[in-house]
């Protein structure tokens, strides 16, 4: 089979894409630096022919005018899961909305609720075999592109290609639109001395050998801060973060004492505040990212 004619078939500019978007869809979006940038900022662009179109976004990067302009009310409401900057700022206008959540079962409980009528995510390169990999995160992406009625992804060359759950194949995509844009990053967090002073406390509770979760935050980065002296320790993390790669540069993460996925950093979702974040995560076999239903097991989940 020649998969490039059939990414060439389903190759299509964002105005074709936002075609595909009717009055009163469910269209989720993939998560943090994945999320579709190129056609979320071209969404308001179809406001006089829709309305009530659900966004739904776990972690909103963008700031766009879909759901930033007023004139945007009733024609589109982002299900925001995380109330990021850009989701704050649109409260007032009645385009943004809360949904609490879990992490461990959201995307099933959000599709028991509403079937997602589209599903907009980002992916690297096809590669000669027909797959394309969902880079930087599998928090629930894969959940929603199996269950959705229509999948976009948007290409980028500028992604890491990444391993674990991220493979999807260009069969199970219905459009491909391509985009160089610069992937997203974190403001880096400032630090004070009570900080650091707090989070030393914390780091003579963590023994050598152990495995680790980084979170976002600047706690979680002055903790990693405190860490650098430590041996072996492992990454079996919801977030990979720059503290996770100093601390690897600093030697202080080896994997190697892992008693489950030895030698490998694991982990749903990457966010950083540099381009050295990515540059280390692309082709890089010792990172595994995961499906978030390995990474939190049943027996962890709330019911």
């Amino acid at each position: 089979m020649n998969y490039q004619q059939m990414y060439q078939r389903k190759l299509v500019s964002v105005e074709e894409a936002l075609e595909q978007i009717k009055s009163h869809h469910e269209v989720v979006c993939a998560l943090a630096a994945s999320e579709p940038a190129a056609i979320l900022s071209q969404l308001h662009q179809i406001k006089d022919r829709v309305e009530d179109v659900s966004v739904v976004s776990a972690l909103m990067m963008g700031e766009y005018e879909f759901y930033l302009n007023p004139e945007m009310k009733d024609h589109f409401l982002l299900n925001s899961w995380f109330y990021t900057g850009g989701p704050r700022k649109g409260q007032p206008y009645g385009t943004v909305t809360y949904v609490p959540m879990q992490l461990h079962n959201f995307s099933r409980r959000r599709m028991a609720y509403r079937s997602p009528n589209i599903f907009m995510g980002s992916a690297c390169p096809m590669d000669k075999n027909g797959y394309l990999s969902l880079s930087l995160s599998t928090v629930m992406e894969k959940d929603f592109i199996e269950q959705a009625d229509v999948v976009i992804l948007e290409v980028n060359p500028n992604l890491p290609r990444t391993y674990g759950d991220t493979h999807v194949h260009i069969s199970n995509i219905d459009y491909i639109v391509e985009t160089g844009r610069e992937i997203a990053l974190l403001p880096a967090h400032k630090l004070e001395e009570k900080d650091y002073q707090f989070c030393a406390y914390v780091a003579d509770l963590i023994e050598d050998g152990s495995t680790i979760q980084i979170g976002m935050g600047s706690i979680p980065s002055a903790v990693a801060r405190s860490l650098s002296h430590k041996k072996d320790l492992g990454v079996h993390s919801e977030v990979f973060n720059d503290s996770i790669l100093d601390l690897y540069e600093a030697g202080a993460i080896t994997n190697r004492r892992k008693t489950i996925w030895k030698d490998k950093f694991i982990t749903t979702v990457a966010l950083g505040s540099s381009r050295r974040l990515y540059d280390f995560l692309d082709n890089n076999l010792a990172v595994e990212f995961l499906d978030r239903n390995l990474l939190f097991p049943d027996q962890y989940t709330t019911r």
